[in-house]
């Protein structure tokens, strides 16, 4: 009667657990899909806030008129009211300085334009990352509760053993035990850190469940591999690139607008009434106009001010460049080494798998009754480690195609799902 305890509530156990392992009980919930979350981004209120900047630069609040100043001058005549006289000056503003006027008017909508870009790429990339998240916090957990179970039938076997045997493993049985409560913690962690997540994306579950968002047709790790080996460099559409790139033509316009300043000719005209009399209208009137001659002068000091903002720009879209092709270069490296580990894990719980399959599991319950449930035990932390390693490559994954800027492209595809589906 104890032998057969000993040999069949192992293979019981094991059937369990893996019969039931590999479902999820949990009651049914209304979820949202990933696409919808990601569609929800642009409806973030900072990104409309900014939007008022735009707003007030489209109404051409930079339009400079072709008179710039009128001026009303008047002096006396020998101290004769009669003989006072009146001059009308008119400054105009130069045809190239209305011309990079509205040119740096432009420039600076379009920079105002990336940088709302740039923040929408940013809020993209985060609600990317906390659904990766997301997702692999429920694997993580799923593993966890198997190896709870696991823990649990141990010290269901180790309390017959005693029973029976009169074995009383106390060493044992509070290890087991302190792994137990352990992973209670690490589950407790693992739900309130999806509901953070849940809760980041503004979805709020009434029942207290940590499963409110849709996983499923998430992308494989083939499918994944396959389309990071895909990935064109093309930093150039990055947004933070795009927009260092608009700030440098702002700069260019508005050193075009000082050197066109110091290019005027026509600086005013004027009408003057003498205020003499009798002398009739054709020398009561007289007309004058002023010329400048075409010299930088003190707006010297202004352009080379602008000429060394103009290196530093162009200086700073060469570097953010190198750093971003570093960054990429680093993080494909990473992931050929992450690759390497995680063959390394499959190939070693496939020799264990072999190993204990030319063993007949029953001489081995015989000898150790909680054998079986370590080979399940150690085979579940060799997938806890092939999940952590396929998290970190996936965002590895997602790093490079935010550093070539496709996550906020125009046709943007969720890069998470198996199908890469549409968004719009």
């Amino acid at each position: 009667m104890f032998s057969k305890v000993n040999i069949h509530f192992p293979f019981f156990i094991l059937f369990i657990c893996l019969f039931f392992g590999g479902y999820s009980f949990v009651s049914a919930q209304p979820k949202i899909a990933f696409k919808n979350l990601l569609l929800r981004v642009s409806e973030n209120p900072d990104l409309s806030i900014r939007d008022n900047e735009l707003e007030y630069l489209s109404g051409d609040p930079f339009r400079v008129p072709f008179v710039d100043d009128v001026e009303f001058r008047t002096q006396t005549s020998e101290w004769d009211i009669v003989r006072q006289q009146y001059t009308v000056r008119v400054s105009f503003n130069g045809w190239k300085e209305r011309n990079y006027y509205r040119e740096l008017q432009k420039q600076m909508m379009n920079t105002r334009k990336l940088e709302n870009e740039m923040l929408y790429h940013e809020e993209i990339a985060v609600a990317y990352f906390s659904f990766l998240d997301y997702y692999y916090g429920h694997r993580y957990k799923e593993i966890r509760e198997k190896e709870k179970k696991i823990l649990a039938d141990k010290l269901r076997v180790l309390d017959i053993l005693a029973k029976k045997k009169n074995e009383l493993k106390v060493k044992e049985i509070l290890s087991v035990e302190d792994d137990f409560y352990e992973l209670e913690m690490e589950i407790v962690e693992l739900e309130a850190a999806n509901i953070r997540l849940m809760e980041s994306f503004g979805i709020t579950m009434s029942n207290g469940s940590d499963y409110g968002i849709d996983t499923t047709g998430f992308i494989s790790f083939g499918k994944m591999e396959s389309s990071f080996l895909r990935i064109e460099e093309n930093i150039e559409s990055h947004p933070e690139i795009r927009m260092r790139k608009s700030q440098m033509e702002e700069t260019f316009a508005e050193y075009d607008l000082e050197l066109a300043k110091t290019k005027k000719i026509l600086d005013f005209g004027q009408v003057r009434y003498a205020g003499r009399n009798n002398l009739g209208v054709g020398n009561e009137f007289s007309i004058g106009f002023g010329l400048r001659i075409p010299i930088k002068g003190s707006n010297v000091v202004n352009l080379r001010e602008l000429e060394l903002e103009m290196i530093s720009d162009e200086n700073r879209v060469l570097l953010e460049k190198i750093e971003l092709q570093n960054d990429i270069g680093s993080m494909k490296s990473k992931f050929t080494e992450l690759k390497r580990k995680r063959d390394i894990i499959l190939e070693q719980i496939s020799r264990t798998k072999s190993r204990f399959e030319k063993n007949n599991y029953s001489n081995v319950a015989i000898n150790d009754p909680l054998a079986l449930l370590d080979i399940e035990e150690s085979e579940l932390d060799r997938r806890m480690e092939i999940l952590e390693l396929e998290h970190e490559m996936i965002g590895i994954y997602l790093t490079v195609l935010n550093l070539n800027g496709y996550l906020s492209k125009e046709t943007v595809f969720n890069y998470l799902s198996e199908g890469l589906d549409r968004l719009n």
